[in-house]
């Protein structure tokens, strides 16, 4: 029988000989696997595989395919890919894509190996729960988009040796994930390596040539991060002053921040002198550290003790009364003007904190802050909060406390060094609209469901009690 390609209106459909229309393979029964090779004797290219049936255990009846152009194996109870060894992942029409997911038994991946060199537009593999290796993606050289999430298995990602990756990897929720060994030779320019519960280092993650975006949270065991590679992203490549290129939080320690890692890196603040001042807004507080920081010329008219001062910056737009918080062991000097002109604030060089400065409108402010060896705490960083002093009438002496953010929409954030015992608020009236009890030093209040409008709240930690005024937006 001649087989003839025919054109459409226009557009070109590829022939694929004695195979289904367009060479669409689609199986959703075990059944339907082992009549392959009776239905389409002479079909060996295929713009998509797929298979989806809970039956389906066994492809070795399909290894007369040879070229594939889109990979998906689903809800499948295969245990390995024995029988698409001559395939290779190619592309026909458009890029390719490979989709491997929601596979109970599946252990290996690796016939897939035998393919020549090939690239895909998308990756993802996902909710394996027994996979316990990417080998088999050896071939693989480029992915726009790499998706690996729930398989629960994996120990490391040896087999991934991606050279080429120019948008996103995620690595997310594979619970039995240890470190990033395999990714030593892959570069993407956003990377998200999130709730990856056993997860304990990031060794592996070598090559960031093109590293615009990374997120590092919820990694409850992660406390090695302090790799070259990161190391120098954060100290050389990383944007400080754009909050969208970086987020490190709710890790282990030493990696539970930018900061945190920065200081394991033994790495010079990016905040080291006054033109490498941070910006500070009202009411967010700012982690930092100035372990490894230099002397700068800039000499306070107070404590001048090992003074290894780092800088931030702000400028408000209305003239008001500020406080500035700090953890306890940190002196302060304000100045106004620029770096080339600074000049102090009167009565602003102090040990723990200012309260009630005036602060004129438009104008440059650059906070130098600095800690002698006596005070420091264990951690080596700490936190600093600018607010405006008719917002705050806190009295807890040496206890660290900080609420925010202030004016908040939804959620007020507060974080101590101790456990709070209770967070109450009231409206103007008297009338208590709000109480919890979070026995945490850091916790949320949801304020979502409160009118907008002023409240004050009353904190209690270690039988000190505070009061605040916060405005809901």
């Amino acid at each position: 029988m001649k087989i003839k390609c025919v054109i459409l209106f226009l557009v070109s459909l590829r022939c694929f000989g004695q195979c289904p229309p367009e060479g669409v393979l689609s199986f959703s029964s075990q059944a339907e696997v082992d009549a392959f090779s009776s239905n389409y004797p002479s079909c060996t290219e295929a713009s998509s595989l797929s298979f989806n049936g809970a039956d389906i255990t066994d492809l070795s009846p399909l290894s007369q395919l040879t070229t594939v152009q889109h990979l998906s194996i689903y809800n499948t109870s295969l245990t390995n890919l024995n029988g698409l060894e001559n395939i290779t992942i190619t592309y026909i029409d458009f890029a390719p894509w490979i989709y491997i997911s929601n596979n109970p038994f599946l252990t290996s991946i690796s016939t897939l190996s035998n393919s020549s060199e090939f690239f895909v537009d998308n990756i993802e593999i996902s909710n394996n729960p027994v996979l316990n290796s990417l080998e088999g993606l050896e071939s693989l050289t480029e992915s726009t988009e790499f998706f690996i999430f729930n398989n629960d298995s994996l120990i490391n990602l040896n087999g991934l040796n991606l050279t080429v990756g120019f948008g996103t990897l995620i690595i997310r929720y594979n619970d039995g994930l240890i470190n990033l060994e395999g990714l030593e030779e892959n570069t993407f320019s956003q990377v998200n390596i999130e709730s990856n519960n056993m997860l304990t280092s990031i060794e592996g993650f070598n090559s960031i040539s093109y590293l615009e975006n990374l997120t590092i949270i919820d990694n409850p065991n992660l406390s090695i991060c302090n790799i070259e590679s990161i190391c120098s992203f954060f100290h050389n490549d990383w944007d400080s002053n754009d909050p969208y290129s970086a987020m490190v939080e709710n890790n282990a320690e030493n990696c539970n921040s930018i900061n945190e890692i920065l200081l394991s890196c033994s790495a010079i603040p990016y905040n080291d002198n006054c033109e490498n001042a941070i910006p500070i807004n009202i009411n967010e507080p700012i982690e930092a550290y100035n372990d490894f920081a230099t002397e700068s010329t800039n000499i306070p008219s107070c404590n001048n003790t090992d003074r290894l001062d780092v800088w931030f910056h702000f400028n408000l737009t209305i003239p008001t009364d500020i406080d500035i918080l700090i953890d306890n062991g940190y002196n302060m000097q304000l100045w106004e003007g620029n770096c080339a002109n600074l000049n102090q604030v009167p009565n602003t060089c102090s040990l723990n904190g200012l309260q009630d400065i005036s602060i004129n409108a438009d104008t440059g402010y650059y906070l130098q802050v600095w800690s002698e060896v006596t005070g420091r705490r264990l951690s080596n960083l700490f936190n600093v909060t600018l607010q405006e002093s008719s917002l705050s009438v806190n009295d807890f002496s040496d206890i660290y406390f900080l609420m925010y953010p202030n004016p908040l929409r939804e959620v007020l954030n507060f974080k101590s060094d101790m456990n709070v015992d209770f967070i109450e608020v009231y409206n103007l009236i008297g009338q208590n609209v709000k109480s919890i009890t979070p026995n945490t030093s850091l916790g949320q209040l949801d304020m979502s469901d409160l009118n907008a409008g002023l409240y004050i709240v009353k904190v209690k930690v270690n039988n000190n009690l505070a009061t605040y005024k916060i405005i809901k937006e």
